[in-house]
């Protein structure tokens, strides 16, 4: 689990994996802000301002030994009242029933910052297609959400349930099922370089998980791994239990 901590508060709780985009399992890709190659190494470009200290642990939850390396690039900041933290958040539920269809929540924050991306690895039980609920995006507490999408997979960057690897500068599918069909692990990845999301006073992204089981009213059980990744100030919270590591 890879955690940091800036000027004392902990800011980033999350499995390596999920933290740089690739997911479970190590899966190679490249997007503007990450990158992971075949031998495992992982590589994040996001910047991480902080006032006085920082602090880098890795915990090993498992019961085999690890090896692993650390190189930082920092450079001098001038810390001011705009300046914010980097937070990454993950959660994860087994066994999500889509009978009736249910909105997973991503992330719901209080407070100010900016939210700049999300992963999602996603376990599908069943050979339908996982992906057709939308996202529902509510910023500073509207009472409909201002970005209501058209499905998962339209989210992350592709199309008709398409189960090819790929990646581009915003958005990558490092991982798709062994199958058949849509049976297995598929994991999609987002950053927004270019359409980051501000809120005042908070924030709430909920995807909801919907496959072509639920239309033909014969259902599916799906596994659902989420990290989110966005810049706060201090007081910025996250509002919802993050999950258990």
């Amino acid at each position: 689990i890879l955690k940091v901590k800036f000027d004392d508060k902990e800011t980033i709780t999350c499995p390596v994996g999920d933290f740089f985009g690739s997911g479970y399992g190590l899966n190679p890709f490249n997007d503007w802000m990450r990158s992971v190659d075949k031998d495992g190494n992982m590589y994040c470009r996001w910047v991480m301002p902080y006032q006085r200290s920082a602090a880098v642990t890795l915990e090993n939850t498992g019961g085999e030994n690890i090896q692993a390396s650390l190189s930082v690039n920092y450079q001098p900041w001038t810390w001011d009242n705009k300046s914010m933290y980097f937070y990454a958040d993950w959660r994860y539920t087994r066994d999500i029933k889509d009978i009736p269809a249910t909105n997973f929540n991503y992330i719901s924050l209080k407070g100010k910052g900016l939210f700049v991306g999300d992963t999602l690895s996603v376990t599908n039980y069943s050979r339908r297609w996982w992906g057709e609920g939308p996202e529902k995006i509510s910023v500073d507490n509207e009472s409909f959400p201002s970005q209501f999408g058209t499905g998962s997979e339209d989210y992350y960057g592709y199309a008709w349930g398409d189960t090819s690897i790929f990646d581009a500068p915003f958005h990558a599918q490092p991982k798709v099922p062994d199958g058949p069909e849509f049976l297995g692990t598929t994991v999609n990845t987002r950053i927004r370089s270019l359409d980051a999301i501000p809120f005042n006073t908070a924030f709430n992204l909920d995807m909801e998980v919907l496959t072509q089981g639920n239309m033909a009213n014969d259902g599916a059980k799906l596994d659902y791994g989420v990290s989110t990744y966005w810049y706060g100030f201090a007081d910025t919270a996250v509002v919802n239990h993050q999950a258990k590591i």
